[in-house]
């Protein structure tokens, strides 16, 4: 049965206690990381690396998609890895972060690896009853923020880097709509800000785009032309334009 988590319990104690034992860690993310991905992982990874001496890896499949993704990684350097495939080592503890366990869209699914722990934002329906640790919160609004409160309770500072990363995950996945937020995600965007540097979250929110990127965006007008439906899908840089698109009061 995994250990689930509850409010009375420091969900990050329970998760050290759990990892002690194993000689190394891969902190394993969806294929094609967002922000959220990144930064949830890249907080997992600084909470192990203050406690224990063991190898630790941070890895993904795929590839860094967006504009704004890739200019996130060139300007914050997390120690995020993209790779082809992992190997199995039983001495290894895998820890999946915003993704599921048994979902399609990691490396450890078709490697067939089985993970020890399961950290995520998104409802799977019920609780994985085959891993050790599981703490799976569909409530707030960004992985990112599970992994900053395990930082917070252990009273690890993030640092500008990983702050400022943390804080433009959880505004992409609300589109910086401030009526998403939980009461945990204020709390911790409230922390976070005390760490973030305001300056990098706005140049990531303004990367600079490839060439390639207007023409495939004339194609994509040329192909809708026809078409009079608005899409209303969220991007880091529509969310930065709304007025409503605000930090919490803190």
């Amino acid at each position: 049965m995994p250990e689930l988590t509850t409010a009375l319990t420091l969900q990050s104690e329970r998760l050290l206690k759990i990892l002690a034992p194993y000689s190394a860690l891969r902190i394993v993310t969806h294929d094609n990381p967002d922000p959220d991905a990144i930064a949830a992982g890249w907080g997992l990874y600084r909470l192990f690396a203050e406690h224990f001496d063991k190898p630790i890896e941070f890895v993904a499949g795929g590839a860094i998609v967006r504009a704004e993704n890739r200019h996130l990684v060139e300007l914050l350097d997390p120690p995020l890895q993209i790779v082809n495939g992992l190997t199995e080592d039983p001495d290894t503890a895998i820890v999946l972060v915003d993704c599921g366990l048994g979902t399609s869209n990691h490396l450890a699914t078709r490697e067939r690896l089985h993970p020890v722990a399961v950290i995520d934002h998104h409802s799977i329906g019920r609780a994985p009853v085959d891993v050790e640790f599981a703490d799976i919160r569909p409530s707030v609004a960004a992985t990112a923020t599970i992994a900053a409160s395990y930082l917070r309770e252990q009273g690890i500072e993030p640092g500008v880097k990983l702050a400022s990363a943390m804080l433009y995950a959880m505004r992409t996945e609300t589109c910086g709509c401030e009526t998403e937020h939980s009461e945990l995600d204020r709390s911790i965007m409230c922390w976070l800000t005390e760490h973030a540097e305001p300056g990098l979250i706005a140049e990531i929110e303004n990367a600079p785009l490839a060439r390639g990127y207007f023409s495939d965006l004339v194609l994509a007008l040329q192909g809708r032309s026809s078409s009079t439906t608005r899409h209303s899908a969220c991007s880091p840089r529509r969310a930065a334009r709304r007025p409503w698109a605000k930090w919490p009061t803190c």
